[in-house]
């Protein structure tokens, strides 16, 4: 894939809202494989051990739909480093996670760019996931890539061409049962 493609997707990302029109996003884009390699192994140290217990779990209360998403994560886990770009969205200055409400407001500034970054991918044909596992690793990431322990990454986006495009709803709670109008639901 280009890089003029992925640089595109950024600045449509670059349009999504953002608090108090300050702009604090930052994205490291990765696509060389010496890089991906050792990034690759920083997710599995996170992802292995979280994903083996997911799966034992979801696998003793007999739940197919999670088991399915449980293998599509591991096959990704194992196949991290052979996805042709990784992008990382970043936030600077850093997330003070003392402060709540400023943490919230700080992912709140970012995350709307992220699904625009996604969004626009998937009218190019790409396709890709939020991940956060490498995050338990994230200073030895930000090591790796030269990013200073005073900017905070937000997640890991790996980049790829889908294999068709025969995309459909996810299965998810009826919208109705988690919607509450005017008030929180009383329970008795």
């Amino acid at each position: 894939m280009s890089r003029e493609v992925v640089e595109n997707c950024i600045e449509v990302a670059m349009q999504a809202p953002i608090g108090g029109n300050v702009e604090v996003r930052r994205w490291v884009v990765v696509t060389d494989q010496g890089l991906k390699d050792q990034i690759a192994a920083h997710y599995r140290t996170a992802a292995d051990p979280y994903l083996d217990e997911t799966f034992e779990d979801a696998y003793k209360r007999g739940d197919q739909q999670k088991l399915r998403v449980v293998a599509s994560a591991k096959f990704l886990a194992a196949n991290f480093e052979r996805v042709p770009v990784f992008v990382i969205p970043c936030i600077e200055p850093g997330i003070d996670f003392s402060d709540s409400i400023s943490a919230v407001a700080d992912f709140a500034s970012v995350l709307p760019g992220v699904w625009n970054f996604q969004l626009a991918l998937r009218a190019r044909g790409l396709g890709t996931t939020l991940t956060t596992l490498h995050l338990y690793e994230e200073r030895a990431v930000g090591d790796l890539l030269g990013i200073p322990a005073s900017v905070s990454q937000i997640c890991l986006l790996p980049v790829a061409y889908t294999v068709g495009r025969n995309f459909k709803p996810a299965k998810r709670v009826d919208a109705r049962k988690v919607t509450y109008w005017n008030s929180w639901p009383t329970t008795k």
